[in-house]
């Protein structure tokens, strides 16, 4: 038996949220990937707005609800750090328009995308192992790793563009480029730190009851 309060709406907001941004980061990839398409700015632009908009749902709904499935700030500052992702992946989609690939390997570009891919994946599993009573803690790790990889991968990438080229300009967008890469990954450790504090909690809140 679940002796924990429920609201299944908003854990429906958070899965929303976690399938907008997986949709996005797979736009982001896929332009990435391929040398004859753009990464999408408009949808990617278009997906931020259906975030910014389920923010606002779940803002509405703490306002108009006396049962949360956790700490009401803790909905809020999970729901916030969703939605930081989601714009950072904006951010970077825009970054990337930049001639980075004068610098850039492509399959460089693809490797850490690939990453980023996973790490929003993983914080889809986790937000759903949550929602079904279930610890979120190796999802968690998992984005944690990959944010390490990911953060190792483009200082070293960084460091073979300073010593072969020599142009300023394009030295600077593809550090610009991976800044915002390394956002998203940050964004999504962060997000991650949130959501394992909400499984322990929930555990420890369902151990307490069933004690009860």
């Amino acid at each position: 038996m679940n002796l924990l309060p429920k609201d299944p709406a908003f854990f429906e907001y958070l899965q929303e949220q976690c399938r907008t941004i997986c949709r996005a980061i797979s736009i982001l990839t896929e332009g990435v990937g391929s040398p004859a398409k753009r990464i999408d700015i408009e949808q990617l632009s278009s997906l931020e707005l259906t975030g910014d908009e389920l923010v606002r749902r779940v803002n509405r709904h703490l306002n108009e609800s006396f049962i949360t499935p956790f700490e009401p700030e803790t909905v809020v500052a999970l729901c916030g750090a969703l939605d930081d992702v989601l714009d950072a992946i904006e951010e970077a989609g825009f970054r990337l328009q930049f001639p980075t690939g004068i610098c850039f390997n492509r399959d460089d570009l693809i490797s850490a995308a690939r990453r980023l891919q996973e790490g929003c994946d993983q914080l889809r599993q986790g937000i759903e192992a949550v929602a079904c009573g279930f610890s979120a803690a190796a999802e968690c790790m998992r984005i944690r790793v990959l944010e390490e990889e990911v953060d190792l991968f483009l200082r070293e990438t960084l460091l073979r563009i300073f010593d072969l080229h020599t142009n300023p300009v394009s030295i600077i967008c593809a550090k610009d480029a991976a800044d915002a890469v390394e956002e998203v990954a940050d964004r999504c450790a962060d997000a991650a730190d949130i959501l394992e504090n909400v499984s322990r909690s929930r555990k420890r809140r369902s151990l307490k009851a069933g004690a009860g």
